[in-house]
């Protein structure tokens, strides 16, 4: 397969793939952004009771939970 050929198949199989019957790429990116952008958000807060549970245990009291 030449290169332009190449390129050219694997854009469109990324397109197909990503596109759900009605729904543009674009809306797809919108919608996964948000759910990883919750993710995220309760990531940071598992490590920020991690941090606070560190302190707390580091000064002397005991372990919660």
């Amino acid at each position: 397969m030449a290169p332009a050929a190449y390129g050219l198949t694997w854009s469109r199989a990324r397109k197909h793939a990503l596109t759900r019957t009605g729904q543009s790429i674009e809306i797809l990116f919108r919608f996964y952004a948000k759910f990883l952008d919750g993710v995220r958000e309760q990531a940071n807060r598992l490590i920020e009771q991690s941090m606070e549970e560190w302190d707390r245990v580091s000064q002397g009291w005991p372990p919660q939970g």
